[in-house]
């Protein structure tokens, strides 16, 4: 008999970082748990445990430990009333830091001309490079594509000017702004830090987005799939981002996602940090089956 564990898939985790005293709506509850279930095969093949949903009040019986998607008080509480003692995590704050984007944007590195705006000025001297070209802006927490808008700077209206000013005072406080991007290929590496700074690896995998760049779907990647450059880039790149997450006192699952993009000249080049993503991921046990 598999052993049982306890999850807590509160994919909306975000929202609790960028208020943590946000109650997410009936609809927004119906929308996690439709996506948790999906998750359950994947957690069940590759740690050869028997995944149960935490949902509701209800009690869990007979598990073997309790884990969380991404370790907020919410989550660990949620865990705590079903009756499943709750897993070491860091602290909020921690968890708050190493999920923002600014976190990702000082391990680098960065897009042509991309940059963590911490204030209006900054986003007007990034677009004043490319006034007539798309840029894409995205708030510190983010999530399935949301929190995000293109914009091409000269022809802006005062709505985006109104949403570019709120990001400045609320959502956690900044925006990262990047050029838009033809990307070709959406990749991940995953891992875990430990508690003693160690540090795990997975395979890379091949990722599925939509236009909003909100997950669809996810493979192990091909051998070859990769170039040996782009490989060894995600790689270093990994080891970086792993490096700065344990000193900031983070431990647990992280992935990293990256891309590759085709210039405005036509010419292939590979970016190895798009996001960093310290919790679980809905691709986290592809790239790490067989190294749990």
């Amino acid at each position: 008999m598999r052993p049982r564990v306890a999850w807590v898939l509160n994919l909306d985790a975000e929202l609790e970082l960028i208020d943590p005293d946000h109650e997410p709506s009936a609809r927004q509850r119906a929308s996690v748990r439709e996506r948790a279930l999906r998750i359950l095969p994947e957690i069940r093949a590759a740690t050869r445990t028997e995944p149960v949903l935490v949902d509701g009040g209800s009690t869990v019986a007979d598990v073997v430990r309790g884990e969380t998607w991404c370790p907020t008080p919410r989550a660990l509480a949620r865990l705590a009333a079903a009756g499943v003692t709750p897993p070491d995590a860091p602290a909020f704050d921690v968890v708050r830091r190493v999920n923002h984007r600014s976190f990702a944007a000082a391990v680098g590195p960065s897009l042509p001309g991309a940059c963590f705006a911490r204030s209006v000025d900054d986003v007007e001297r990034a677009f004043a490079r490319r006034p007539d070209a798309p840029w894409l802006l995205k708030r510190p927490f983010g999530f399935s594509g949301r929190m995000r808008k293109v914009v091409v700077p000269a022809r802006r209206d005062r709505a985006t000017d109104t949403w570019i000013a709120a990001s400045m005072t609320g959502y956690g406080r900044g925006l990262a702004v990047e050029p838009l991007v033809d990307r070709c290929a959406d990749f991940a590496l995953h891992g875990r830090v430990h508690p003693d700074g160690a540090v795990q690896r997975g395979a890379p995998v091949a990722s599925t987005c939509d236009a909003r760049g909100a997950w669809l779907g996810h493979r192990r990647a091909a051998a070859g799939e990769l170039a040996r450059e782009e490989l060894e880039s995600l790689v270093a790149t990994f080891a970086a981002v792993a490096r700065a997450l344990a000193g900031a006192g983070w431990f647990g699952p992280f992935g990293i996602d990256a891309f590759r993009w085709r210039d405005d000249s036509g010419v292939t080049r590979f970016h190895p940090l798009s996001e960093i993503n310290a919790r679980y991921s809905m691709a986290w046990w592809c790239g790490m089956s067989g190294a749990l």
